[in-house]
């Protein structure tokens, strides 16, 4: 007895499914290493008498253009073409990782209890920001530059009343041509902004309570 032929419908779907699965063998990552992970550090060094606030701040997620949404790390040349180091990646996408690195940054100045804004937390204030720049620029003579920037807005709870917005912006120059020296770039730029941040945002909610006890 002779096996059931199938129904054209089904050679139709087999049909469809082989150059999908030809372009799934296609684009299966080469063998060879991982590439290497790099982290950034949060600020951790503050003015000794800062003043511990009675208010808390919980930080959002920055918004970021896709060629920054990632956990490639950015090459700008020419101020317009957009590349990516070879084998190396952040050890998060960069906006979750500024987030982060906020957070523990406001823990670290003692100065007010925060955390992101998907924690258990009924923050008095909530930190929104956009991040425009977080790339190395390539000068035409070579040089190059880590290059940080962000604009904060803070919002009070719970009606989310916009209550300052400012830009913050670092830049600092890679000196060697270790990777090792681009890392070290992008943590010193990224911390002036992270120090910033930490106190305009005292500073802004501080004098945003006073205005309304008074």
């Amino acid at each position: 007895m002779k096996a059931p032929r199938p129904a054209r419908r089904d050679l139709l779907r087999l049909g469809a499914a082989a150059p999908l699965l030809l372009a799934a063998c296609a684009t299966l990552p080469r063998p060879g290493p991982p590439p290497r992970v790099f982290r950034l550090t949060p600020k951790t060094t503050f003015p000794p008498d800062l003043p511990r606030v009675d208010w808390t701040v919980a930080v959002s997620e920055p918004l970021a253009e896709r060629a920054l949404d990632t956990d490639r790390i950015a090459l700008l040349r020419d101020g317009t073409e957009i590349a990516y180091f070879a084998n190396v990646v952040w050890s998060d996408r960069v906006p979750a990782l500024v987030q982060i690195l906020l957070v523990q940054s406001f823990l670290a100045s003692g100065a007010v209890t925060a955390g992101t804004d998907r924690d258990p937390l009924r923050p008095d204030y909530l930190l929104r920001s956009v991040l425009t720049a977080f790339q190395v620029r390539q000068a035409r003579d070579g040089g190059r530059t880590a290059v940080v920037s962000l604009t904060a807005t803070l919002l009070r709870m719970p009606r989310r009343r916009v209550v300052a917005s400012e830009r913050f912006r670092a830049a600092f120059p890679v000196e060697e041509r270790r990777f090792e020296a681009v890392v070290t770039a992008f943590d010193e730029a990224l911390g002036k902004v992270l120090k910033r941040v930490v106190l305009w945002t005292l500073h802004v909610g501080e004098n945003d309570r006073r205005r309304g006890t008074a």
